[in-house]
């Protein structure tokens, strides 16, 4: 006797943004969230201002309101999005008052006719204001992107020292120094 295999229950995906009671409740707190991002250059850069307590709060507020969205709950989402308001409000003021430079750092730099913007920390970028055609990087990125050079000629010396065993092989520079 031949027995059938069950086939396993498929489940449909449900978006909980198309819920309309989801997204009523959450457009204040977009709207809080936009002005607070405006105003501070997001909102990863305005947790950096304030005390890592108050910090890890609104952070833990914020997983419970993503949680309640996941879990289709629209009484829990509305509820949620009102403690992250005033925890938004909590921040602006914590940061507001604690007197600290609230300007991004960074640094300008040309290099061979060319203007850049270089952000000392990359939670800075979203707040940085650059005139037009002026690129805005962060250190870190400069960092990666030259490590991911120095990688690359090392990967191609391996190559070719591997494809003509026994070659001496060896970068010249070309006169043109890396920015970095």
């Amino acid at each position: 006797m031949q027995r059938k295999t069950k086939k396993p229950e498929t489940v449909a995906y449900r978006d909980p943004y198309q819920d309309e009671a989801i997204v009523a409740g959450l457009r204040p707190f977009w709207r809080a969230e936009d002005k607070a991002s405006q105003r501070w250059g997001g909102i990863v850069r305005l947790q950096s201002l304030v005390s890592p307590e108050l910090s890890a709060r609104y952070g833990s507020a914020y997983a419970k309101l993503q949680a309640a969205i996941k879990s289709f709950d629209s009484q829990e989402t509305a509820r949620l999005a009102g403690v992250c308001i005033r925890g938004l409000d909590a921040l602006d003021k914590a940061a507001t008052e604690s007197h600290e430079s609230f300007e991004p750092r960074a640094v300008f730099i040309q290099h061979h006719g060319k203007s850049y913007l270089v952000a000392i920390d990359r939670i800075d970028l979203p707040a940085i204001k650059a005139p037009d055609g002026v690129p805005v990087l962060s250190l870190q990125e400069l960092i990666e992107a030259r490590q991911i050079v120095l990688q690359g000629q090392q990967d191609a010396l391996d190559a070719i020292q591997t494809a003509f065993q026994g070659a001496d092989v060896s970068f010249k520079g070309s006169g043109d120094a890396l920015p970095f």
